[in-house]
């Protein structure tokens, strides 16, 4: 059986793909990676937190479905 795994994502503008920047098991010990980066690297809209299954192909679609949604939402008609 699958346990949620909890990813870190991250871009460098508004406009660039969600990246994986750091994932565990512990959603908290995420949280607290994330509080981390936005002190001094990274904005907290530049960040997102994500649960999947726990194998590397689950992960990846996940971020794969993010960047898609990204796509989508910043598609100029």
């Amino acid at each position: 059986m699958a346990r949620t795994y909890y990813t870190l994502l991250v871009r460098d503008n508004k406009d660039a793909d969600w990246a994986i920047h750091f994932g565990d098991y512990d959603r908290i010990v995420v949280v607290e990676e994330r509080e981390s980066i936005t002190e001094y690297e990274y904005s907290k809209g530049n960040t997102k937190i994500i649960g999947s299954d726990d194998d590397q192909a689950s992960i990846d679609e996940a971020v794969r479905v993010q960047n898609i949604r990204h796509d989508a939402g910043t598609r100029r008609y």
